[in-house]
């Protein structure tokens, strides 16, 4: 196989797996209501009325 064929479908593969990373994070905001991200107590701070 030639070497750009190979990176190729490497490339191939690396967007692959960001695709799906990306839909995984699309659903757990979406679906589950979070991101991972843990919030500070300091960015609820704040007059929320």
């Amino acid at each position: 196989m030639k070497k750009s064929s190979v990176n190729l479908i490497q490339l191939a593969k690396r967007k692959e797996k960001e695709i799906k990373e990306h839909k995984q994070i699309n659903y757990q905001r979406d679906v589950l209501g979070k991101e991972n991200i843990p919030i500070s107590w300091q960015d609820l701070r704040g007059d929320f009325t």
